[in-house]
């Protein structure tokens, strides 16, 4: 009695009709938040089994605007180059025995230091991005340095960090290669405190600015006024955003926040259960920096008069790692399915119209170890087909337009619309989440287009392994109205 009652009191609570209404905008669309993470140590082309399409490819299928090298926790062990810093020299910071990747045979010989697969080193990673006409975020190594030696791990002077990530400055300045941010580390708050880190960001930041004073500068950091991994195990509960903005916020440009929001759902039934917003971290992180960070601009023979400004204002948050991966034991099968492909598709259209947000690059291509079947996390197979979460971002690259639009609907049925005011092109994308087909109207106000297509992305149900993205017709709108069937477990997208 008890389940029937609240399963009419969720089907009271889904829409009866979706309202298009144009005039009705809710933020313009930010496209750079169509990014992803890139993995250094196998997206070369060489590495790719025979008759694989180009990476580039694959990245222009996608559609993404930014990348992130040389990928996530990889960056802490990777070394663009080796003195004299004149061309791309792919090296690892350590090489003990059980230092990562050092230790993987399947990427590198029994020495630990000689590549078994060919790396995407850093001048071919900037021939990719060109092609690509994408921005670029750079992490350089820093949590390596935090390392102590012992029998299996080796240490790396953090000293020699600071020179290999001034000399990558330089080179890409010298190369005419923009970069939209460089982070100093990757998720730091896991191998070292807030103070120890903002003092050494501090020393990098100076050394990055010193090679190129127009470098942006991003630093780890957590959601709103958490507190660091390592702070917590040693008592301390300063929030590590305080620390480090107060620290080291006038070199700074970014703040760095990854997320991985579906942690303990047990399943795609804790999906149908929840309707999250994924943004609420995001703006909880940009109310820090406005808390936190100094409200003066810097001064002295480091500041740059074309782009300083106080960096309460000039600091932005950046999403630099994102996915529908479920850590938690047990849990949801981390598999990329149909169930998964439709989170990521929800959490991609809060981000594009997320004003506090600059930019968000999804984790990643692939992992170092390619699994069968293919991994939440990974966005392209082995032949560098698109997998279901590579085709949540190809999904939003088609369905893109200038502004996103106000609409409301349900927990079990999710809309977004985007327009672009010169054309008058609509775009409409309606997740149905729910295990059962339904019907119903779509009310659009304003001027539109009176015919134009319908694809889908459907399957057998959310562990469907291999949906189905495809035009499924054209679609007429008549009087402002059309009436639509929704498979169940599906995505429907209306461009007109």
């Amino acid at each position: 009695m008890i389940g029937l009652l609240v399963a009419a009191i969720v089907a009271a609570s889904e829409p009866l009709e979706i309202v298009i209404d144009s005039a009705r905008v809710r933020a313009p669309v930010n496209v750079r938040g169509l990014g992803i993470n890139l993995d250094y140590l196998v997206d070369d082309d060489s590495n790719r089994p025979v008759g694989s399409r180009p990476l580039t490819a694959a990245l222009a299928e996608i559609g993404v605007r930014v990348l992130r090298y040389p990928g996530g926790d990889k960056s802490d062990s990777y070394l663009w180059s080796v003195p004299p810093y004149d061309r791309a020299v792919p090296a690892l910071t350590v090489a003990g025995d059980w230092d990562w990747p050092a230790m993987d045979h399947t990427l590198l010989m029994p020495d630990r230091r000689t590549w078994k697969t060919h790396p995407l080193d850093f001048d071919a990673f900037m021939r990719v991005a060109r092609a690509a006409g994408v921005e670029a975020t750079i992490v350089v190594a820093v949590d390596t340095g935090f390392q102590a030696a012992d029998a299996h791990h080796e240490a790396v002077p953090m000293d020699m960090l600071i020179r290999t990530a001034a000399e990558w400055v330089r080179y890409a300045k010298a190369s005419g290669f923009p970069v939209r941010c460089w982070e100093v580390g990757n998720e730091s708050f896991f191998h070292v405190g807030a103070r120890r880190y903002a003092d050494t960001l501090v020393e990098f930041a100076k050394a990055m600015k010193a090679a190129d004073p127009d470098a942006r500068i991003g630093a780890v950091g957590v959601y709103g006024e958490d507190v660091g991994r390592e702070d917590g195990k040693a008592g301390c509960q300063d929030p590590w955003n305080r620390v480090v903005l107060e620290t080291a916020g006038e070199y700074l440009d970014y703040l760095i926040v990854h997320d991985y929001p579906n942690w303990g759902w047990k399943s795609y039934a804790g999906y149908l259960d929840r309707d999250p917003d994924f943004t609420r971290g995001i703006r909880k992180t940009r109310d820090a920096i406005l808390k936190w960070a100094p409200a003066v601009p810097r001064t002295g023979p480091l500041s740059n008069p074309t782009t300083d400004s106080t960096p309460r204002k000039r600091i932005r948050v950046a999403l630099t790692e994102y996915g529908a991966i479920d850590y938690e034991k047990g849990s949801w099968a981390n598999v990329s399915d149909l169930g998964h492909a439709l989170l990521l598709t929800n959490m991609i259209g809060q981000y594009l119209a997320e004003p506090a947000l600059d930019f968000a690059t999804m984790w990643n291509t692939r992992w170092a170890k390619l699994e069968t079947p293919a991994a939440v996390h990974d966005a392209l197979a082995p032949d560098n087909a698109l997998t279901p979460t590579g085709l949540a971002l190809a999904v939003w690259s088609k369905c893109l337009g200038e502004e996103m639009l106000d609409v409301v609907d349900g927990r079990l049925l999710k809309v977004f619309a985007t327009r672009t005011p010169a054309t008058g092109v609509l775009r409409i994308v309606l997740i149905n989440k729910a295990e059962a087909a339904r019907q119903l109207p779509i009310i659009i106000k304003g001027a539109v287009r009176a015919a134009g297509e319908r694809w889908e992305l459907s399957g057998t149900g959310p562990g469907d392994l291999h949906p189905a993205w495809r035009k499924t017709g054209p679609v007429s709108i008549e009087g402002g109205r059309v009436l639509l069937d929704l498979p169940p477990v599906s995505l429907t997208a209306i461009l007109l």
